[in-house]
């Protein structure tokens, strides 16, 4: 392990040093390149090229190269327009150029000679294919987006990409082959997975999303603890003029209907379907220049309510007539981004967004609504980025991110109600038949991404990149519950073995059933920690060969450390620690008191090395065609639940 963290260390330092020489390009934009000629095939150097849009502050600007050669990197995803001029031929200029995130466009322009000042313009899509990189990808643009009236969720968005199958959210989805925990996220270049779960952690709101980039094969080394999939978010930055927006979405019952009078469903002792009685999604969002050309805003913000029936069974226990109860929901999330360029060769933007809900939790067909939880998560999620470009050819992306989820999951009702439970007919009643939950899940980390051009090398041109990430995660789970006793029927009968056995008196299990929980009253009373960490660095190299033939050649290193933390309860009182004390002498400790569980270090620790192989051939030298072959090797993520049971449990029930 030493050796693995000392070679690890050598080669980040390295990495440092390389990216400091050179510097990456950031994976929020992509690149237009190409190659100016004249009528006769003949490269054409000292053409200006000049690119301008409305997601681009000011104006991109390259002059073509001795070869005939351009290139115009950092380039927002958009629309633009592109003119090429130079003295003595006619200005060209293409229209609705479209560039996506990660997209490489390649143009093959030809100026036409002319002793007088003319324009030629061309109004004509370029082509949409990546003929330098080998990755398979699908871009959904924020035009494809807003086409979604209904489940308008991140979920529904990569439904629409080919080789996406089920819901990644719970746990269930594929892309490409790869499960959901094969998955990686990132938002405006911050990683987005949970570290407790792996799945998708702090996601922006849906009407805040400018394209989505989903990779499926053929991940470059930029990107690590993968399985083979790579969904790449970017948000929406403003731009030179204001634009607004704000909708409605409404839905009721009257979508559905019930065919069975409340009378016949009573007597069968069912309840109505589990269908929307309302459902409302609102959200607006505002745009624009605070100062032209140098600062920019963006917000939004979202909100939602619904109810359901719930699909509880009406019954009567003990006498109590228990009714279908509904299930409502709400949440609200917003951000805000604001973006500037302090100069030329600086650029930044920072990024903050909140979100929080309240839902029922454990609305089920054998729960009353008095044995119900609350769910109330609030997330807050903060990014900063700086871009430094030292020369035209080198750009350097510094990032920091914090991500922090409170989760607590409380008892509608109260924890201080002793919990009813039907072993025979499973109905559960008077207070929640476990315990409350207090959840926090935390992310920072760090990155350096830089990129430098160097062109004639090698005999080709080549975009080197190289990075260095640093990530730490924290899961918490605490416990609580005031009334610690939950209490067994058996078909009606409280002494839950007697009436298992249809007898008069204690049985050989014995005569009642009852259980206690052995955490505190408080939320920080008893609790169970998980930290991680990683750090990564990578090297990667599109060498372009005579503008036709280009080779991928990546390296990727991560090293990984996950970790128990310290867990502690401070026990329960009462009847249950009078229980934990008569047990004491006979198991060597009471199982209701309090304890601690010291750290356990180095759970899962281990240094991964993936290399990332790749070759495009531009079949026919004009952009529109490629021929391309990939080898990768992935290391996916570890989230802490994968140890979790290595740290013995504070919360029992007994």
């Amino acid at each position: 392990m030493n050796k693995g963290k000392h070679l690890l260390l050598l080669l980040l330092v390295f990495f440092l040093s390389f990216s400091v020489l050179q510097a990456q390009i950031t994976r929020q934009t992509g690149m237009i390149r190409g190659v100016v000629k004249d009528s006769n095939d003949q490269p054409l150097p000292g053409v200006t090229i000049t690119l301008s849009g409305p997601s681009m502050m000011g104006k991109a600007t390259d002059i073509s190269r001795e070869d005939g050669s351009f290139r115009l990197p950092a380039i927002p995803p958009g629309n633009y327009t592109l003119v090429a001029e130079l003295q003595g031929f006619k200005t060209l200029t293409m229209s609705d150029l479209v560039v996506r995130v990660g997209l490489t466009v390649t143009l093959d322009l030809k100026l036409e000679t002319s002793p007088l000042e003319e324009q030629v313009t061309v109004v004509a899509k370029a082509p949409e294919i990546d003929v330098q990189k080998t990755k398979v990808t699908t871009a959904v643009t924020s035009e494809e987006i807003s086409r979604l009236p209904l489940n308008r969720s991140l979920t529904s968005v990569l439904n629409l990409v080919p080789a996406t199958v089920g819901t990644l959210s719970t746990y269930s989805g594929s892309v490409h082959g790869t499960d959901w925990n094969g998955v990686t996220y990132e938002v405006d270049g911050i990683n987005a997975n949970c570290p407790t779960t792996g799945g998708a952690f702090g996601t922006p709101q849906f009407d805040a999303i400018e394209e989505i980039e989903v990779v499926t094969g053929a991940l470059p080394a930029q990107v690590g603890t993968t399985g083979g999939a790579f969904v790449n978010i970017v948000t929406k930055s403003g731009g030179n003029t204001f634009s607004d927006q704000a909708q409605v979405y409404y839905t009721n019952d009257d979508l559905a209907q019930v065919l069975f009078p409340d009378e016949q469903l009573k007597s069968m002792q069912i309840g109505k379907p589990s269908f929307s009685l309302y459902n409302v999604d609102t959200s607006a969002m505002l745009g624009g220049p605070i100062i032209k050309d140098k600062l920019w805003f963006f917000t939004d913000f979202a909100f939602t309510k619904s109810s359901t029936w719930s699909p509880f069974r009406p019954t009567t226990i003990l006498g109590t007539y228990y009714d279908q109860y509904k299930v409502p929901n709400q949440s609200f999330r917003g951000n805000i981004k604001l973006t500037t360029e302090f100069s030329k060769k600086l650029r930044f933007y920072t990024y903050f967004s909140v979100s929080s809900s309240k839902s029922m939790y454990e609305g089920w067909s054998n729960k009353t609504e008095d044995s119900t939880f609350d769910s109330k998560p609030k997330q807050y999620v903060g990014t900063a980025n700086l871009t430094w470009i030292p020369n035209a050819d080198s750009f350097i992306d510094f990032r920091i991110n914090l991500n922090q989820l409170d989760f607590p999951i409380t008892a509608r009702s109260g924890s201080d109600h002793i919990g009813y439970q039907d072993g025979y007919t499973g109905y559960i009643w008077g207070g929640i038949q476990s315990w409350e939950s207090f959840m926090t899940r935390h992310t920072s980390q760090a990155s350096i991404r830089g990129t430098h051009f160097q062109d004639n090398l090698l005999g080709g041109d080549h975009e080197m990149g190289a990075g260095v990430e640093f990530q730490f995660g924290w899961d918490r789970y605490a416990y609580a519950r005031q009334q610690p006793m939950q209490w067994f029927y058996w078909d009606g009968n409280p002494y839950y073995w007697r009436g298992r056995y249809g007898t008069t008196g204690p049985t050989e299990f014995g005569d009642g059933l009852l259980s206690f929980t052995n955490c505190g009253s408080g939320s920080d009373d008893s609790l169970k920690d998980l930290y991680e960490y990683r750090i990564g660095g990578y090297l990667q190299d599109n060498w372009t060969i005579k503008n036709r033939l280009t080779l991928n050649l990546g390296l990727r290193i991560d090293y990984y450390n996950g970790w128990g933390g310290k867990a502690r309860t401070t026990g329960t009182t009462g009847l249950a620690y009078e229980i934990g004390q008569t047990l004491e002498p006979q198991i060597g400790f009471n199982p209701f008191g309090p304890f601690e569980v010291p750290e356990i270090k180095d759970v899962m620790s281990f240094t991964s090395f993936s290399p990332r192989l790749g070759l495009s051939y531009d079949l026919f030298g004009n952009g529109k065609t490629a021929l391309k072959l990939s080898y990768a090797r992935y290391s996916e993520q570890v989230p802490v639940m994968w140890f979790s049971e290595v740290s013995p449990a504070v919360m029992g029930q007994y």
